[in-house]
C-alpha cells in the first residue's frame, strides 16, 4: 500500500482521527499497520487519540466477491438461507430498499467477503473477469440490483448466454424495443 493511498483526518478532540483508505487491506491489516506506524513515534499527535478505520470499496467488489462465492459455491447457499432465517425471525431488512430477506442476506454475507478480503475488486479468478462485467452491467453497478441477479442465478449474467426458449429485444429504427 502507498501512503497516498491512505487519509488520515482529524475530526475533533472527541472523535480524534478518521483514517479511510480504498479497497487493497483488510481492516485487519489496516489496523496492524496503523498500530506499527503509531509505535514508530513518528505521528506524535495521532497517539492516545481515537482513531476511526473506514474502507471505502465499490460496486465493483462486491460483484467480484458475489462471483467468487457463486463460482466456489462453498458456504454461499447455507450462509444465505442461515442469515435470511435470521432476518426473517427479527422482521428486519438490510438495505433501504424493500427486498426479500433472502437478497439482504446475500448483500450482507458478500460484504463481509468484501471486508476479509484484500483487494476485493480484483477477479479471484481470470475466467470471472466477464462474469463480473456482465453483473456490474445488468446490476446497473448496484449490489441492491445484483442480488436478485446472484441468487437467480441468471444465465446471461453467470453463462453469458440467453436461455432456451427467450428471444432478445432488439432495437427498432425509432430507438425503442420491439
Amino acid at each position: 500500500m502507498n501512503r497516498w493511498d491512505v487519509k488520515a483526518q482529524y475530526i475533533s478532540p472527541s472523535q480524534g482521527y478518521q483514517i479511510t483508505w480504498a479497497n487493497s487491506l483488510t481492516w485487519d491489516q489496516m489496523r496492524a499497520l496503523v498500530d506499527e506506524l503509531l509505535a514508530t513515534g513518528r505521528y506524535p499527535a495521532m497517539a492516545g487519540t481515537h482513531l476511526d478505520l473506514y474502507r471505502s470499496t465499490g460496486s465493483r467488489a462486491w460483484a467480484a466477491r458475489a462471483v467468487a462465492a457463486y463460482r466456489e459455491d462453498t458456504k454461499l447457499r447455507e450462509e444465505v438461507e442461515r442469515r435470511a432465517a435470521r432476518l426473517r425471525a427479527l422482521d428486519l431488512q438490510m438495505s433501504f430498499e424493500p427486498t426479500p430477506a433472502e437478497a439482504s442476506a446475500l448483500e450482507d454475507y458478500v460484504r463481509s467477503l468484501v471486508d476479509g478480503t484484500e483487494d476485493p475488486e480484483r477477479a479471484s479468478d481470470p475466467a470471472d473477469e466477464p462474469v463480473i462485467q456482465r453483473l456490474m452491467k445488468a446490476g446497473q453497478n448496484s449490489e441492491y440490483r445484483m442480488a436478485p441477479l446472484v441468487l437467480a442465478r441468471d444465465p446471461v449474467v453467470f453463462l453469458g448466454e440467453m436461455p432456451d426458449g427467450v428471444t432478445p429485444l432488439r432495437r427498432r429504427a425509432d430507438g425503442g424495443a420491439q
